[in-house]
């Protein structure tokens, strides 16, 4: 792979070789990347040369269109991509344009956080082009960074797509992930230059992709990027947070790793207490209050899974009922059985807890429960700060 630093490029990533990213046709292809975006990424790859190339968040695959059509005639490189949700479009659009590509070549893995594989993967060795295209959601693309990069060659190309998309914010977050993560660290940096190119997800002047190259700055000033955890986090992983802590003290500071351990406490306080501060001993004294009123929570879906596993970090013994109408399907999580809603027994002095983001249905439950006689709240933050009577 070549050495150049990306401030001495000979010509802009996106000019280069433009023609052979061109030559796949987008207009059947799912793709969230527009064209410059592509060409920037194809241009990065076809200059540089890589032998190992790591993909981080593949959905259903456009983005490693992009990548496999760029690296086609290098024999010698090898994609792995990984996303951490399996399903039956993960890499699709991959599958179907590339469907004899040897896995040599091209692995997928699905249903894994890349802190759980990577130093399988860098066994072979260390990687030297990385794209992040994952969650969006603080601290998500710091999290996989910082799992990646002791298995990185000093002068990998690191490329991170969506550090704009917050102009667009979600109903559960503000997609501040990817800007946080590039404004945290230190090394070279290259944006495109979009002129009348506009994506959807971008501001005109405000570039939704760049590029950092990896040197011992980064190294040395990575205690920027663990300082960044301590902004509010969107999401709370908890599935492998455990995964990721272990590598942070493997491989980092013990300064680094503290910086660590209390972000994450503080932000699972802070995300699952209606944004309010609490010590952990604080909680668990509160649910103990909680949960000695007869309570049920309606929704066994991917908040409820998130909120239970924190409780079972802070040991927070989780004791009331979870309702869903997909109950016999679902069975059990975290070890809590599901059931079927009771809408019809009245009840006296219980509570119910809301943990559905839809509105309209979240609206009709509320409706049906205070029919029976419950103390209805819309999330957790709602109930941890409420006055059930």
């Amino acid at each position: 792979m070549k050495t150049t630093v990306l401030s001495e490029l000979p010509v802009r990533p996106e000019r280069y070789e433009k023609a052979h990213c061109d030559r796949v046709d987008y207009s059947t292809i799912f793709s969230q990347m527009s064209p410059i975006e592509r060409r920037f990424i194809n241009g990065l790859l076809r200059y540089y040369q890589p032998k190992r190339v790591l993909e981080i968040g593949v959905s259903r695959g456009g983005g490693t269109v992009n990548i496999l059509n760029a690296l086609e005639d290098m024999p010698d490189t090898s994609l792995c991509s990984i996303d951490i949700i399996a399903s039956d479009h993960c890499g699709i659009e991959a599958k179907t344009l590339f469907p004899d590509i040897p896995t040599s070549r091209w692995q997928l893995i699905e249903g894994c956080d890349t802190s759980k594989v990577v130093a399988k993967l860098a066994a072979d060795g260390k990687f030297d082009f990385v794209v992040i295209d994952s969650m969006h959601l603080h601290p998500v693309e710091s999290l996989n960074f910082l799992s990646i990069l002791p298995f990185l060659n000093e002068g990998t190309i690191v490329v991170l797509h969506d550090i704009s998309v917050f102009v667009f914010p979600k109903e559960n977050g503000t997609n501040l992930a990817a800007r946080i993560l590039y404004s945290s660290v230190v090394a070279e940096k290259l944006s495109p230059y979009y002129g009348d190119e506009i994506h959807e997800n971008s501001l005109q002047g405000i570039t939704n992709i760049a590029a950092f190259q990896i040197s011992t700055d980064t190294l040395k000033y990575i205690g920027n990027v663990f300082d960044g955890l301590y902004l509010p986090w969107e999401h709370y992983p908890f599935q492998y947070l455990d995964t990721v802590r272990a590598l942070i003290a493997l491989h980092y500071s013990a300064e680094n790793l503290e910086k660590f351990n209390e972000a994450r406490g503080q932000n699972g306080a802070w995300l699952f207490s209606g944004k309010k501060t609490y010590s952990a001993e604080k909680l668990r004294v509160l649910y103990a209050e909680k949960f000695a009123i007869p309570t049920i929570f309606y929704g066994a879906g991917y908040h409820m899974r998130i909120f239970l596993g924190w409780l079972h970090e802070l040991g927070i013994h989780f004791k009331a009922k979870i309702w869903d109408i997909a109950a016999e399907t679902i069975g059990e999580i975290n070890g809590v059985e599901i059931k079927s809603p009771d809408f019809k027994t009245k009840v006296t002095s219980s509570v119910a807890v809301i943990t559905i983001e839809d509105a309209g249905i979240a609206a009709s439950v509320r409706t049906k429960l205070e029919s029976l006689g419950y103390k209805v709240y819309h999330g957790v933050g709602e109930y941890l700060n409420g006055s059930p009577q």
